[in-house]
């Protein structure tokens, strides 16, 4: 018995009517495609959970806004999942990372700027990295427009005078002289009152924007 070895042949070219792929994100579309054998199901959803830091942040990010209690009670949940995780969130840090998915560069921005009734609205993307500086010079307006400035900076000056009428409140409460007088216990049952409204904001639902 002869047996003769051929060398290897090249394979015949296939007619296809794939189009040739124009950018990475067709690479991975295909991949994709390849890969998943079933196909996608039509309802098939991503679904946000409160137990995920990202998730969090997504949902804060789409959000009408927060009042100042709700971002205290997200930043108290987001130190507890970064404790989950293995890294530690400090409430101050905790507090950015909430008013920052609203549009502020930081906490203190925000509380400054908030609205009526305590409420911080949201303004991603068109407020986003807004620092006071660029408020009150009115500079940034890469990130932001004129409307929107006028908004945060009537809020800004308002809560000026009224936090520090609060501050001077707050010392009236410190002198021990003032113990007991008619102002002192008008200023104890508003600040009682401040509490327990911030706690009554904490445990409001989220809303969510129209526009997304």
């Amino acid at each position: 018995m002869q047996v003769t070895l051929l060398p290897p042949q090249p394979d015949e070219p296939q007619i296809t009517a794939r189009h040739a792929i124009q950018g990475l994100g067709q690479h991975a579309e295909a991949f994709l495609a390849a890969n998943n054998l079933q196909g996608w199901a039509e309802d098939e959803a991503y679904v946000l959970r409160l137990d995920r830091l990202a998730d969090v942040l997504l949902m804060l990010s789409a959000s009408t806004g927060l009042y100042v209690g709700q971002v205290k009670r997200y930043a108290r949940r987001i130190s507890k999942l970064s404790d989950a995780g293995g890294s530690k969130i400090k409430r101050a840090k905790a507090l950015d990372f909430v008013v920052k998915a609203l549009g502020y560069y930081s906490y203190d921005v925000a509380y400054r700027c908030r609205g009526a009734d305590d409420f911080i609205q949201n303004f991603w993307p068109h407020g986003s990295a807004m620092s006071l500086r660029s408020l009150e010079k009115s500079v940034d307006q890469i990130h932001s427009n004129d409307r929107i400035i006028g908004i945060l900076l009537h809020n800004y000056q308002r809560n000026l005078e009224q936090d520090l009428k609060l501050n001077r409140e707050e010392l009236i409460l410190k002198d021990s002289s003032q113990k007991h007088t008619q102002k002192y216990l008008q200023i104890e049952t508003l600040k009682r009152q401040i509490a327990e409204k911030t706690q009554y904001d904490s445990r409001r639902p989220l809303e969510y924007r129209a526009d997304l």
